[in-house]
């Protein structure tokens, strides 16, 4: 009989293993599942990932954005031909271009507009308007741009009013001149009248001194007609050195003794399309007041030259030249510091170069004074006219005592 085999053990043993087969498929399943629930994990951790990063580039590119907005932006408000200030609730100033930092002397940011205001404009709290500034002229304008902040921009008006000013000056000379014309015509009949039986006086003595009076006034009438009417309508083509000689001709015979005049001009010389009374009286205006205005031996040249499209005469004298801050005043109309001036010769000169098209200047120092008329060249092909026939410069606008003896100096 062999040896007994005892079952308990061997069922004991069999279900040990059992169990451990079971325990070790548990393992295997949850970590199966582990590294499923991992995977997924990860797969949500590169979702995330690629979102985040696509939303730091969204806002990274927003960010790019606003901040080239910004200075965009600041870049207008430099370029802005006007003055801005952005005002808060409590009336700061918390931003301000250069150009308003400049116009009001400060850097603003910081500052209560309301002291600003009172410091620059005189007063705290300025309305809608006009003011000046320094030596420019501003709009004022306010609008809100939220709840906490207010835009003050001040925009330049200084040419606008000009222009506004100038127009309204022409219009006032424009009348000037239709009246003063009236008034001429009024009074030429009866001053030739009385030049008429001026001249029959007896005594000479008397009748030289009402007729230069005479002569005067009728230089005065002949200017405002002048002035008036610009230039009258009857043109031809003129050797302009013809022109100039024949002025000076007048001129020498009868200027004083003491000033030279001297012509430096082209013969033939460059020709112009005009009027040639208008024109000689306004080279005469020059050359009388180039002689009244030169010292003892003093030298007054005339000068014509071109460049193929202008031409050039050109009045010098040695006077004192004209006293500073006065060169922009001359050719205004009626604007004179001589007792005896009209105020209208060098008006009319400049009236009748711009009726022809051109335009006169003048450059001064204390060695003397150049007036220069500009004038086109002519394009036609009518021949020249010239001659004391066509006009008398001198003895026809400027009377005799006009060339007395005067103060050195310009205006």
């Amino acid at each position: 009989m062999g040896p007994q085999v005892n079952t308990d053990n061997v069922t004991a043993t069999t279900a040990t293993e059992a169990g451990l087969t079971a325990a070790f498929e548990a393992f295997n399943t949850h970590s199966l599942e582990l590294n499923a629930a991992y995977d997924r994990l990860q797969s949500q951790v590169a979702t995330l990932a690629t979102a985040l990063s696509r939303a730091r580039h969204v806002r990274n590119r927003e960010a790019a954005a606003r901040e080239r907005l910004a200075e965009r932006m600041a870049q207008i408000l430099e370029a802005l031909p006007a003055l801005v200030l952005i005002v808060d609730a409590d009336g700061r100033i918390t931003d301000a271009n250069a150009k308003a930092s400049h116009a009001f002397s400060s850097p603003l940011i910081g500052d209560a507009w309301s002291d600003v205001a009172r410091a620059a404009l005189g007063c705290a709290q300025p309305a809608a308007g006009e003011y000046a500034l320094g030596e420019h002229w501003y709009t004022l304008t306010e609008s809100p741009l939220d709840a906490h902040a207010r835009l003050v921009v001040f925009i330049d008006v200084t040419t606008a009013r000009a222009n506004r000013e100038g127009t309204e000056r022409q219009q006032r000379l424009a009348m000037l001149g239709e009246m003063a014309a009236r008034l001429a015509h009024q009074i030429r009949t009866p001053l030739s009248t009385a030049m008429l039986w001026a001249s029959r006086a007896g005594d000479e003595a008397a009748r030289s001194r009402i007729v230069a009076r005479l002569n005067d006034i009728e230089s005065m009438v002949d200017d405002m007609l002048r002035f008036a009417h610009g230039t009258p309508a009857d043109e031809r083509v003129m050797d302009i050195t013809a022109l100039v000689d024949e002025v000076v001709d007048d001129a020498r015979g009868l200027a004083p003794a003491h000033v030279k005049l001297r012509v430096n001009a082209p013969d033939p010389g460059p020709r112009v399309c005009g009027n040639v009374r208008a024109l000689g009286g306004a080279i005469a205006n020059l050359v009388v007041n180039a002689v009244q205005h030169s010292p003892e031996g003093g030298t007054v040249t005339i000068a014509v030259d071109g460049d193929g499209d202008t031409v050039y005469i050109a009045v010098r004298d040695e006077g004192r030249g004209i006293r500073a801050g006065l060169t922009d005043q001359i050719f205004e109309p009626f604007f004179t510091t001589r007792p005896a001036g009209t105020g209208l010769g060098l008006a009319v000169v400049r009236s009748v170069a711009q009726a022809h098209g051109g335009d006169i200047t003048v450059e001064s120092s204390p060695s003397g004074s150049c007036f220069s008329l500009h004038l086109p060249v002519a394009r036609t092909d009518f021949p020249p006219v010239g001659g004391t026939s066509q006009f008398s410069a001198i003895s026809a606008h400027v009377p005799p005592a006009t060339f007395s003896k005067q103060a050195v100096g310009h205006v």
